[in-house]
């Protein structure tokens, strides 16, 4: 008997080759991870993602799929890490995520997030780690980010933030590690943070 797969990436995936990757699968049901790569998988392809019970990683990253797609993963109430760096999303597409209850890792580098977008976050209550990199997150956003109590690393690279959006971080307790890098804060500003948090680890 062939034992049941957990994991499974497609390289290269296009709409069809996804389809025939789940279809070879000796029981669909009991997949966790899933990793689709290629820039000519699009929502389409996402149809294919049913009677995936298990699933708990999906890595979308580097895709076509847009805010249509997502409101097809809405069915993954259980999916805990998702990755939809590099591809066509933005702040309209969030609302489909709010129904993600247990999703603890979010990554939305790269894609065309902006401030308005953060506010469906907030309603993720387990979500620990989150990549802004290189969205169009600036000052106002981290207003929303500091109502998520579960957020323990946070990536800001490449964003517009400034010693101004830094400070509404101020006393949040459950911040581990904050990414910096080529973004507007000073030195000064990071100070003034690091002393109302619990050291963390800042990287500017």
């Amino acid at each position: 008997m062939t034992p049941p797969s957990h994991s499974l990436c497609v390289a290269g995936a296009t709409d069809d080759k996804l389809a025939r990757a789940l279809g070879s699968l000796p029981d669909r049901r009991t997949l966790r991870d899933l990793s689709v790569h290629g820039d000519r998988f699009t929502d389409a392809g996402l149809s294919y993602l049913h009677d995936l019970p298990a699933l708990r990683t999906l890595d979308l990253s580097g895709t076509q799929v847009t805010d249509a797609g997502l409101a097809k993963l809405t069915q993954f109430k259980n999916l805990q890490v998702l990755n939809l760096g590099d591809t066509n999303i933005t702040d309209a597409g969030l609302t489909f995520l709010k129904d993600l209850k247990k999703l603890q890792t979010l990554s939305l580098a790269r894609t065309h997030v902006t401030d308005y977008g953060l506010t469906s976050l907030t309603q993720l209550p387990c979500l620990e780690t989150l990549n802004l990199t290189r969205t169009d997150v600036s000052d106002p956003g981290l207003a929303e980010l500091k109502e998520m109590k579960s957020l323990k690393s946070l990536n800001l690279t490449d964003t517009y933030v400034t010693d101004a959006g830094l400070a509404k971080l101020t006393g949040m307790k459950s911040l581990q590690s904050l990414l910096l890098l080529r973004t507007r804060v000073t030195d000064s500003g990071v100070q003034a943070l690091k002393a109302t948090l619990a050291d963390p680890t800042i990287i500017k």
